[in-house]
């Protein structure tokens, strides 16, 4: 398995990487030709990145903490994302003088400066989703990028509710669909922040655990 990494890496390094972006779309390809998928997962447990090798993909969770791995190995590159247009074509990358593309799709350059990726998870009516952001600060501002790590598409930007200025939340602004979805929980490197509705406030994974604890001694 280890091997097989490196060579996927490796293919990723002389496909998707170019002196001063990293093609996301042909990054998300490659992991497609390499039978990586979308595999639901009931308990939505994150799994370790060998997991995720191991099996060949996971869940929206998952998909998001793979791909954010292997972006962070180009701290310094800007990203080129997709988005939709009809008629356009988004090239992947050449192999054997054929050139891979997806149709009805153009380039988003992405400028990044200093922002690190996390993973955001927002709310629709009936499902949750997890997608990747990318901000300069612990918590994620209004402004910040989104886009999707299964496909590498632009979504939209992170924004706050413009029709009630006392709400704390944050809405990811879905662009192409004209549709907000609040933002509950945001997925760092070494800790989870979760929205707690009921005091209007993110709580991160120590404090959640605290709280829990509290509630346990509470009840002995």
């Amino acid at each position: 398995e280890i091997d097989k990494t490196r060579t996927l890496l490796n293919n990723i390094d002389d496909k998707c990487v170019k002196s001063t972006y990293i093609n996301v779309p042909c990054l998300v390809a490659i992991l497609e030709n390499n039978n990586y998928k979308y595999i639901p997962d009931k308990s939505d447990q994150i799994e370790s990145l060998d997991q995720f090798i191991e099996q060949k993909g996971g869940d929206c969770e998952d998909w998001v903490m793979f791909v954010k791995a292997i972006l962070n190995r180009y701290p310094d590159k800007d990203l080129k994302l997709a988005v939709d247009s009809p008629g356009s074509r988004f090239d992947l990358y050449k192999q054997n003088n054929v050139i891979w593309y997806f149709n009805d799709l153009k380039p988003k350059y992405i400028h990044k400066n200093g922002e690190h990726y996390v993973g955001v998870c927002y709310t629709k009516p009936k499902q949750g989703h997890c997608i990747i952001g990318l901000t300069k600060s612990d918590l994620l501002e209004p402004g910040d990028i989104l886009f999707e790590p299964q496909n590498g598409k632009y979504l939209g930007q992170v924004v706050k509710n413009k029709l009630n200025q006392s709400d704390k939340l944050l809405y990811f602004d879905d662009y192409e669909h004209n549709m907000n979805y609040p933002i509950v929980v945001v997925i760092k490197s070494k800790d989870i922040d979760v929205w707690d509705d009921e005091n209007e406030k993110w709580i991160n994974y120590k404090q959640l655990d605290d709280r829990i604890e509290n509630i346990l001694n509470l009840s002995d």
